[in-house]
């Protein structure tokens, strides 16, 4: 059943390689990353300073970049459970599990590619000032400080002051990669789960509606007051939330979407045998 489920899952690779959908999502990966960069670059340059491949958890802190990241994560577990039309053969071949636990490969697959792709864009957009550290660098720190350089134009991310102060950078840029890849698995299970219940792409519009609910959320000061915001999930991608004295700790956060993943697989693997056949065919 594993090998199959595998074999499966890296035809489904395979055919999204040749989608045009999957080139468009990188590519908005390095125009908001380029456009977060510019200031830090600027900085780089006046400063002679060299960047360290860190600002991806820094990229994070910033309410906008988390928006733009879940939209990115609906995006492309839009088309969950990823129906290509072949089904009815493979079906001839293995059984609902099987085919279920594919898919559940694949929605893993395309969080970790996410998350790498934003890695990978956070270092290419500093070319050709990166530099290697085991520490923060001048540079990011202060960026995330927001301090007076003498440059007119120099953006900053002050809410990524508190994570460089608090952290060093190896375990920031794990600890962030770790819960971006489970909530972006979290989320593919949800709206897979949803499609499949109710034949539709109700999941899709579903998440939709949240991530729109959660950036509006953002904006209003009594929930961050009553401590209310740490509960959405999608503010966990911030990893600053588990510095705060009031907020979640860390560990919480990340058992708590592995726990949801494993209910959410479990509710399907329950499903398959009665509902998913009859819903693809």
């Amino acid at each position: 059943m594993l090998l199959k489920s595998i074999k499966l899952c890296l035809a489904d690779i395979k055919k999204t390689l040749k989608t045009p959908k999957l080139y468009l999502i990188i590519s908005f990966c390095f125009f908001f990353m380029d456009n977060f960069a510019r200031a830090i670059r600027v900085l780089a340059v006046h400063h002679d300073l060299g960047v360290t491949p860190y600002l991806y958890p820094i990229f994070m802190c910033e309410w906008e970049n988390r928006l733009f990241v879940t939209v990115l994560m609906v995006a492309m577990m839009s088309d969950a459970p990823f129906i290509n039309g072949l089904e009815k053969n493979i079906f001839l071949k293995v059984d609902d599990v099987t085919w279920l636990i594919s898919k559940i490969w694949f929605i893993i697959y395309q969080s970790v590619l996410l998350q790498m792709v934003l890695y990978v864009m956070s270092v290419l957009v500093c070319l050709p000032r990166v530099g290697l550290s085991f520490k923060w660098g001048s540079a990011i720190e202060i960026f995330t400080r927001g301090m007076n350089s003498g440059i007119d134009y120099i953006g900053t991310s002050n809410s990524g002051a508190v994570l460089v102060s608090v952290t060093n950078p190896l375990e920031a840029v794990l600890n962030q990669m770790f819960i971006s890849v489970a909530l972006n698995v979290f989320m593919g299970l949800l709206i897979m789960l949803f499609n499949i219940v109710f034949k539709n792409s109700l999941g899709t519009i579903c998440a939709a509606v949240y991530v729109l609910a959660d950036s509006i959320a953002d904006e209003i000061e009594w929930l961050h007051m009553g401590g209310i915001r740490k509960f959405f999930p999608t503010t966990w991608l911030s990893m600053n939330i588990f510095y705060d004295d009031n907020g979640i700790t860390y560990i919480v956060a990340l058992s708590v979407l592995i726990i949801g993943c494993l209910i959410l697989i479990g509710g399907m693997i329950a499903l398959a045998k009665k509902r998913i056949k009859f819903i693809i065919t």
